[in-house]
């Protein structure tokens, strides 16, 4: 198809009629630079205007696109243009069935690719052990492809040391002996797994156990792992049971927060505040946009850390070790973080309705 030979074609058509461009253009609902860019061999002509073209001036689409009038010497020409125009096009169409395949099929293979490796890949776990007085032991897991974290609480017993064990063929495999301390935090990676070995790790969950050894007795129990949460399922379906923090209502409850940090921050102006509450001692730490709490339980000394000044965080240190430092909107499905921040909404509405001093 020549563009050139098509042009001079529309400009003898149209100046047959003793038109200008202009005219053209209106007649066919254009712009006139569109007529003379047609005229120029500038631009190609779309279908729906060739048809309009025709219309108008009385001539053939294949005319149009053969740039001449038909006669019998030219017919064989006009013929060989249109066979032409059709080659390409069906060259072109098959070109992009190809490409068309060719994406199509790449994305399958991402999409396949992607169920493979991440389909049931993050699962959390609810840790828990039970004997005849109760549950000494809580905690939670979180495995993904790359990582495990493990978190057990024995804070109930107070113990003097912690053993947390793997029995393999019969035989103990310690993870974990730990000495004066409460709580049990390890955080593996897939390429050191120097606590877990990733490719036995149910096989691990299934015997796995701790040994708490208190003032007059040693007490081993088999750890018990409930899954809370995988994410297994193709499409999100929400639990009947959780109503979720929508992003308003995080807004919201962060505004409220903000604004009771500093009103407590005016009426205690920076000052050290000793508060007794459900029979513990706290000491508070009142700043324009942040409050910490310090408080001891028996042995151990933790500082609670809540800043509102953009989004809720709140760190956690247990004996100067932190626990964690996190969002709290994004991690209110921690079991820990989730009790933490309700404590410290507690402490905050607490100071505002009942203390004056």
């Amino acid at each position: 198809m020549d563009n050139k030979k098509i042009g001079n074609f529309i400009k003898s058509l149209r100046e047959s009629k003793k038109m200008t461009q202009q005219e053209l253009a209106d007649k066919l609902f254009v712009e006139r630079t569109v007529i003379n860019k047609w005229e120029r061999g500038i631009n190609t002509i779309t279908a729906p205007n060739i048809k309009r073209l025709s219309s108008f001036f009385g001539v053939s689409a294949d005319e149009i696109l053969a740039g001449e009038i038909y006669n019998k010497k030219n017919k064989e020409r006009i013929d060989d243009v249109i066979l032409d125009v059709y080659q390409k096009n069906n060259s072109l169409m098959k070109k992009i069935k190809i490409v068309s395949i060719i994406f199509f099929a790449t994305i399958v293979m991402f999409l396949v690719y992607f169920f493979i490796t991440f389909y049931n890949s993050v699962k959390i776990y609810d840790v828990s052990s039970e004997d005849e007085q109760g549950n000494f032991v809580s905690g939670s897991l979180t495995k993904t492809n790359e990582y495990i974290n493990l978190i057990l609480n024995t804070d109930a017993l107070n113990p003097k040391s912690i053993n947390l064990y793997f029995m393999n063929k019969g035989e103990k495999k310690y993870l974990v002996m730990a000495d004066n301390q409460k709580i049990i935090y390890i955080k593996d990676y897939v390429f050191y797994q120097e606590y877990f070995d990733f490719s036995n790790f149910d096989e691990m969950l299934d015997n796995l156990y701790i040994e708490v050894e208190l003032e007059n007795e040693t007490k081993v129990e088999k750890l018990i792992f409930t899954r809370d949460y995988s994410n297994k399922n193709l499409f999100y379906k929400q639990d009947s049971g959780f109503t979720p923090y929508t992003k308003k209502e995080q807004i919201v409850e962060n505004e409220e927060y903000k604004s009771k940090i500093e009103m407590l921050h005016k009426r205690y102006n920076d000052k050290i505040k000793k508060l007794k509450y459900n029979g513990v001692d706290y000491t508070l730490s009142i700043f324009e946009d942040r409050l910490i709490i310090e408080y001891n339980e028996t042995t151990d000394k933790i500082i609670i850390n809540y800043d509102v000044f953009d989004y809720e965080y709140m760190y956690k240190m247990i004996n100067e070790d932190t626990v964690y430092n996190v969002n709290v909107n994004t991690n209110k499905d921690n079991v820990e973080v989730y009790k933490d921040y309700e404590f410290v909404k507690e402490i905050i509405n607490y100071l505002i309705e009942h203390d004056e001093s």
